[in-house]
């Protein structure tokens, strides 16, 4: 299958970590963050986006990509590659380690397009250095930093000294459902830490990040006349009970203790995009691909 990205399957021989990053091009991060930013991934649409992700991993030589179903949202891909100390053969790049891991992990939807774009937002677009694409800021770029780290080590043939998973999950910019997917299908096991790279300022990791719960509450209420008040109940005020008994409960600052819990953030390769667009109902990420940019504040485009 032809993915469209460009995969390179040629392999180099061992490398040094510092051979295997330089290998890593300017050239190949800009055309991978084309590939991306041209297959629209709105969040409940990410399909075809997974379709050309599970190709990119195929044609640089990995097996046993999981495509994990998620509900009203394209697939959650997984893919792990056994290192060296988890019981693995040499050259062995298929199945599931058995030993301590670490995760890259990016999502692949984004939201919707909104009013004021200058350029068409899945036609990804250089102008003054910086390439304009719905989604390239948040996070195709990163993701392209992923893609383009997973595709050298694999043509270096260096083997890792414990399992890499490369995920990418779905449903991100609505509830998250995609991660829970993963967690939950058992493909994380001995997982101990995951880059994540989401924009952050440049030269800066962020660790850990806040969380969510997502909690339905049903309350009921009972009619009653207004001569009858004490005879009534008032689902509103039960609602506003409830949300403050919630807000000050001791496990609203407790952190979870699931494996992806523990992440970090980069900036993504060299690669700095800015700017974001709101309007009544959802806000929208374009992207600026920017590797000359030394400014710790996101520009603004017109293009948003």
């Amino acid at each position: 299958m032809n993915t469209g990205l460009g995969a390179c399957t040629e392999t180099a021989g061992h490398m040094t970590l510092e051979a295997i990053t330089k290998s890593i091009t300017h050239g190949r991060i800009t055309e991978l963050i084309e590939g991306l930013v041209a297959i629209p991934s709105v969040t409940g649409n990410e399909r075809a986006l997974g379709d050309m992700l599970h190709g990119f991993f195929g044609e640089i030589g990995l097996a046993g990509i999981h495509r994990i179903p998620v509900e009203e949202s394209g697939d959650t891909l997984a893919v792990r590659i056994p290192g060296r100390d988890n019981g693995n053969g040499p050259g062995n790049r298929n199945g599931r380690g058995n030993g301590r891991a670490f995760m890259l992990n990016f999502h692949q939807d984004t939201f919707d397009a909104c009013d004021g774009w200058e350029t068409d937002p899945w036609s990804p677009v250089v102008k003054d250095g910086c390439m304009h694409g719905l989604g390239a800021h948040d996070m195709k770029a990163g993701a392209a930093a992923v893609l383009a780290a997973v595709e050298a080590i694999v043509r270096s043939g260096t083997e890792l000294a414990g399992d890499l998973i490369v995920s990418a999950t779905t449903d991100e910019e609505n509830w998250s459902r995609g991660a829970h997917a993963l967690i939950d299908s058992g493909l994380l096991e001995g997982c101990e830490g995951c880059l994540i790279p989401e924009p952050t300022p440049p030269g800066r990791l962020r660790i850990g990040s806040r969380g969510r719960h997502v909690i339905k509450i049903d309350l009921a209420g009972r009619t009653a006349h207004a001569a009858y008040t004490g005879e009534g109940v008032n689902a509103v005020h039960d609602a506003a009970r409830s949300s403050q008994r919630w807000t000050g409960s001791s496990w609203a600052g407790t952190r979870s203790s699931n494996l992806a819990a523990r992440s970090a953030s980069s900036k993504s390769a060299g690669v700095e995009t800015s700017s974001s667009c709101r309007n009544t109902r959802r806000s929208s990420s374009t992207g600026t691909y920017c590797p000359d940019s030394r400014s710790t504040r996101p520009r603004r485009t017109s293009s948003r």
